[in-house]
């Protein structure tokens, strides 16, 4: 026999379970099934566990089959298993943790948070609406989303979504945007932050959709697409009454002054405040209550069967006593005989 052919039988006879190789065969089989089909709690078994069970019952009843006359399987639940066994008590066929014992933290809720970043004002040139990327407040606008996307992570939270408001001065749009309304300008400069803070929040880990998280509000304080006075500067003659914003109250004297005088320098310090890019971010922090936890207990099952044998009825056979019998020697006297062995002789 070759070295393959050994394997091979060797892998056969590993194959065979030892108990049903040795401790019963199909005939205990069969009636192991019929012992336990008449119980009431093999039927609400899982067909793996009716099999161990029908098995088990197999190899108790191998070799004295025929007195078996019935078989009592039960399950045992619980929480823990080690447990189980102890109640038990008998024959265990099937024993399972099912669940883990599990703890349960206490209550939480889902809070809410508005995180703004202060208002940027030169975030772009004058009548421009594109981002000065290398400029010193566009690097103090990603320096503040570096700060709203640790808080979310340190927080454990998520980012929801992101408000842009905007607003241009009231003053006259010149040089590129000078066929632009107010309004047009204003948007197109909350549309261009939003573009380059979400595409910051993306190298931070942090995507939001631009159709449904991101809303814009460029309409400013005076609903024109501006905040403050109105400009110091006079209206040219024929100007498109569209591309003149009015605002929510008249120039001041000391800036109508200042126009007059030329001085833009003066007239850009009061005036730039009004032309600014903020943002506002809603975060989703899971926030925990005082309440302790609970822990939920275990879930175990135990299976267990035992056989019950017909006994041989047990025959006691009554003990009889019998009266004394004296049977005597019919020949002679007794008292004769004994008298006559006493003087008989010896033989020599």
């Amino acid at each position: 026999m070759t070295l393959k052919s050994l394997l091979a039988a060797f892998l056969l006879c590993a194959a065979v379970s030892p108990l049903r190789a040795q401790d019963y065969d199909d005939k205990d089989v069969k009636k192991s099934e019929k012992l336990a089909a008449a119980d009431r709690d093999f039927k609400s078994l899982p067909d793996d566990e009716k099999q161990a069970v029908i098995l088990f019952i197999a190899s108790e009843i191998h070799g004295h089959r025929r007195k078996a006359v019935g078989a009592d399987i039960r399950t045992l639940k619980g929480a823990q298993l080690e447990d189980l066994k102890k109640k038990a008590r008998r024959n265990v066929v099937v024993a399972e943790q099912d669940k883990e014992e599990a703890s349960v933290p206490g209550d939480s809720r889902l809070d809410v948070k508005h995180i703004d970043t202060p208002p940027f004002g030169r975030l772009f040139a004058d009548n421009e609406w594109d981002v000065l990327a290398g400029s010193a407040e566009a690097e103090i606008f990603r320096q503040n989303i570096d700060k709203v996307a640790d808080a979310v992570k340190k927080g454990g939270g998520r980012l929801v979504s992101m408000h842009v408001e905007s607003s241009a001065s009231t003053l006259r749009n010149t040089g590129k945007a000078a066929k632009l309304t107010h309004l047009e300008l204003s948007k197109r400069r909350a549309e261009a932050a939003a573009r380059y803070a979400l595409d910051y929040l993306k190298t931070k880990g942090f995507a939001l959709d631009e159709d449904e998280q991101v809303t814009l509000d460029y309409y400013g304080a005076n609903k024109n697409g501006t905040s403050g006075p109105s400009s110091p500067f006079a209206v040219p003659e024929g100007m498109e009454p569209s591309l003149v914003a009015e605002g929510s109250c008249a120039a001041p004297p000391d800036m109508k002054a200042a126009a007059a005088a030329g001085d833009a320098a003066k007239i850009a310090a009061f005036y730039d405040p009004n032309k600014f890019v903020q943002l506002t971010f809603d975060a989703v922090f899971e926030v925990r209550d005082g309440k302790p936890g609970k822990v939920i207990p275990g879930e175990a099952h135990v299976v267990t069967a035992v056989v019950d044998y017909r006994e041989r009825p047990k025959i006691k056979v009554p003990r009889i006593r019998l009266p004394r019998i004296h049977i005597g020697w019919p020949f002679g006297n007794k008292d004769r005989r004994k008298a006559r062995r006493q003087v008989r002789c010896p033989k020599w």
